[in-house]
C-alpha cells in the first residue's frame, strides 16, 4: 500500500515491484513489470518518502520472483491475498469507502499540488486560489503538471481525460 501511495503504482505494479531492479544508480526510479500495457516509465528525483517506501518493501522480497509475492504462491492468490488483509483492517469500499485505487488518486492530487502550489480540482480547489496563489501563470503550471502526472502514472500524451479522472477539470 506504500507504494501504491507514494509512487501512486497500480496495484499489479506494487506487488511487483522490485527495488533491485527499480532503483537506478542514479536513484530515479525504473517502474517496468506489471505496467499496463507494458507502458515503463521512469521516476526522476525521488522524494524521501518514495525512497522509504522502497526500502520498507526490501525485507518482503521473496527469493523466486523477486517481488512481494510469496515463493509457492500464484499469481491470482497472492493478488486476493492483498485485498483480504486490506478488508481485514478495514480498507475497502464497503468499510470506508477507500479502495487501493483510491491510493494512486491521492499521490496524484498531492503531487499535482506540489508541482503547481494550489490544490487540484478534486482536492477542492479553486480557479480563484489557483489565479491567487500563481497569477496569470496558474493555466501553463496546470498543464504541465498534467504532463507530468500522465508520464509518472503511466499514460500517453493524448490521455487528459485519465489525468482528469485523478486531479479533476476547471471546467
Amino acid at each position: 500500500m506504500g507504494l501504491m501511495r507514494e509512487l501512486g503504482l497500480r496495484h499489479e505494479e506494487a506487488r511487483k515491484f522490485n527495488p533491485d531492479k527499480a532503483v537506478q544508480a542514479d536513484g530515479r526510479l525504473w517502474i517496468s513489470d506489471g505496467t499496463k500495457g507494458g507502458r515503463e516509465r521512469m521516476m526522476d528525483a525521488p522524494t524521501e518518502r518514495q525512497q522509504a517506501a522502497t526500502d520498507a518493501i526490501r525485507p518482503w522480497m521473496s527469493g523466486r520472483w523477486h517481488n512481494s509475492m510469496p515463493d509457492g504462491m500464484k499469481e491470482k492468490a497472492w493478488e486476493d491475498r492483498a485485498y483480504s488483509l486490506a478488508t481485514a483492517v478495514g480498507i475497502s469500499k464497503d468499510a470506508c469507502g477507500a479502495s487501493f485505487h483510491g491510493l494512486r488518486h491521492a499521490y496524484a492530487m498531492e503531487r499535482y499540488e506540489g508541482l503547481t502550489g494550489f490544490r487540484s480540482p478534486s482536492a477542492g480547489g479553486t480557479i480563484e486560489a489557483a489565479e491567487r496563489q500563481a497569477g496569470e501563470g496558474w493555466k501553463k503550471l496546470d498543464a504541465d503538471a498534467r504532463n507530468v502526472l500522465k508520464a509518472e502514472l503511466g499514460h500517453g500524451p493524448d490521455r487528459d481525460s485519465v489525468v482528469s479522472t485523478y486531479v479533476g477539470s476547471w471546467s
